[in-house]
């Protein structure tokens, strides 16, 4: 009987260290993707300082693909680029913009924190990240905003995200 609260004493001061650990040692930036109305996480995305992702859409009048591309700098979200599958009246044109494989590329360089999307239901909208290319509709109904942020975080409040995405 001895020996059976030893082990329990054992196992509950392993999973306390565990725990500890969990909540204290950093995991590294993530990309959360919350719903914008409730705040409940709807993904989160490991990323290093400097790694780009982008968003992807059809421009409402113009109908051309727009890729919107940004980078983390350690909690700051950095727009560094548009990118449009050809120039047009009404897209940006105060910046030099030069050709790059067919597209019209104007560097940004503006550094934005976080910001919301609204998920259009009238046009595919796309958010490429590390090995994702999931549709923005994924994330929230059409005409429902999304935020998108960068965050440090810890081990623990890594696996409480990923657990909320998947609920």
């Amino acid at each position: 009987m001895a020996s059976a609260r030893v082990a329990v004493a054992l196992i509950s001061a392993l999973a306390l260290v565990v725990c500890i650990v969990l909540a204290t040692v950093p995991a590294g930036t993530v990309v959360h993707v919350e719903h914008g109305q409730s705040g409940e996480t709807r993904a989160v995305y490991p990323i290093d300082d400097g790694e780009e992702f982008s968003i992807e859409y059809v421009h409402s009048s113009e109908k051309t693909q727009i890729r919107e591309v940004y980078t983390v700098d350690e909690t700051s979200i950095v727009q560094v680029r548009e990118e449009y599958d050809y120039y047009a009246a009404g897209l940006e044109f105060e910046r030099e913009t030069r050709q790059v494989d067919g597209w019209t590329v104007a560097d940004v360089d503006r550094e934005i924190g976080s910001f919301s999307v609204r998920t259009a239901a009238t046009t595919e909208q796309r958010l490429l990240i590390a090995d994702e290319n999931r549709s923005l509709q994924t994330y929230t109904e059409p005409w429902e905003t999304m935020t998108i942020s960068a965050e440090n975080v810890t081990y623990l409040e890594y696996l409480t995200y990923e657990v909320q995405s998947r609920i």
